[in-house]
This record gives structure tokens, C-alpha cells and sequence, in this order.
């Protein structure tokens, strides 16, 4: 059963690095995208997303459109930087600018149960069903996670999931 949860865990990880990698270049952090891109490639072999729980969602630009822009300078040189860095590196340099002071013990019980659903992929009338509460709740549970852990959106509360529960949070 841990092998199946540690195959788990990297899966959703390299997921959740390819859905940063979607957002920084939809807010036109470019050179940190293709970074992002590489260490997702080195990952899992390609950039296929079949079967991801966030397929369909427009994140950023479609992953071709990534894909074709990267293949040129100066954007190659960083895809390949970023095809040597780890997944713990990768995620570390995502959320470099995101301040580490937050511990989770900031969230309360229901809003850690709220990230565990973020970083499963699900939207917020799917928290709120799955959670039995209204979505404007789901919602403020969301926002509230965002400014305690100031953190800037759904994919950066979905790596620091993952990362609290691998220990690496600093908590």
C-alpha cells in the first residue's frame, strides 16, 4: 500500500507541475513555465496529459501553443534547465516567491480538508458537495486558504498540499 501511495503522490506532483507550469505562462512568467514544462517532461517522459483530473480546464496556453514557443531560444535553454531539476526542486522554485512563514497548522481542520480536494483537481461546487456545504462556503474556504498561506492560486495551494503531507513544508 505505500508503494501505491508514493506512485500516487508522484503522479498528482508531476500534474501539479505541469499546472504551474500552465499558470506562469498565462501570467507570462515565460522563462519559469518553460522550467516548469522541463522538470514535468523529465518526470513522465512527454508532455501527454491524458487522463489528468484538470484536463479540459484553460489554465494558460494550450500545451501545444507552450510546447511550439519553447522550442526556441532563449526559452529551449530553460526547458532543458529544467528537465535537471527534481520535483521537489521544481515545486520549491514555483513557490520561491510565495512566503514559507505559514505552517499548516494556520489552516483550520475544514480548510485543510478543502486543499486536499484542490490538489485532487476538483472545482468549488465539487468541494462543496463532497463536503456537504453551500459553494459560496467552499469558496471562502478557498480564499481564506489563499491569504493565510499567501499564496496566489489553486495550483500553488495544490503543490503545498502535497508537499505538507510529503513533510517537506517546514512544519
Amino acid at each position: 500500500m505505500t508503494e501505491v501511495r508514493a506512485l500516487s503522490a508522484a503522479y498528482i506532483l508531476r500534474r501539479v507541475l505541469l499546472g504551474l507550469a500552465m499558470l506562469e505562462a498565462g501570467a507570462r512568467q515565460e522563462r519559469r513555465a518553460a522550467r516548469l514544462l522541463g522538470a514535468f517532461e523529465a518526470q513522465t517522459g512527454s508532455i501527454s496529459v491524458t487522463g489528468w483530473p484538470l484536463e479540459g480546464f484553460q489554465l494558460g496556453p494550450d500545451l501545444a501553443t507552450m510546447r511550439a514557443r519553447f522550442e526556441h531560444e532563449p526559452f529551449a535553454s530553460e526547458v532543458a534547465r529544467g528537465r535537471t531539476l527534481s520535483v521537489d526542486q521544481a515545486l520549491n522554485e514555483a513557490l520561491a516567491d510565495t512566503p514559507h512563514t505559514q505552517r499548516s497548522g494556520a489552516l483550520t481542520a475544514r480548510e485543510r480538508e478543502v486543499a486536499a480536494l484542490i490538489a485532487e483537481g476538483r472545482a468549488n461546487r465539487q468541494i462543496a458537495a463532497a463536503l456537504v456545504i453551500a459553494e459560496p462556503t467552499a469558496e471562502r474556504h478557498v480564499a481564506n486558504i489563499l491569504s493565510k498561506l499567501g499564496l496566489h492560486s489553486r495550483a500553488q495551494i495544490a503543490a503545498w498540499h502535497e508537499r505538507s503531507r510529503n513533510g517537506s513544508d517546514g512544519s
